[in-house]
């Protein structure tokens, strides 16, 4: 049984498969479910948190860095790792 659940929020269906795939491979690592927008991630969180949230840094036409914010104050226990495709430092603030 994993011991630690992870939550992908991520809006490419491709890369979402095979970031929940990777976390399925560890043996310590459950997926706990993938949201591709900010309402759908605080709703997740709110309901059953996870141990971490790996987190698109860029969701649809939408930046994470406002529900970064929130999870961080609401759900400080949650670790959360942002990934980005995007090479342009000025997305990050």
């Amino acid at each position: 049984m994993a011991s630690h659940r992870v939550l992908v929020a991520e809006d490419n269906a491709d890369a979402a498969r095979v970031i929940a795939a990777l976390i399925d491979c560890e043996p310590d690592l459950e997926c706990a479910g993938v949201v591709t927008t900010s309402a759908e991630i605080l709703a997740a969180l709110g309901t059953q948190p996870p141990d971490a949230l790996v987190l698109d840094l860029q969701l649809a036409a939408e930046s994470s860095i406002p529900v970064l914010a929130e999870c961080r104050r609401r759900f400080p226990d949650v670790v959360v790792l942002v990934l980005s495709g995007h090479s342009n430092p000025a997305l990050m603030t």
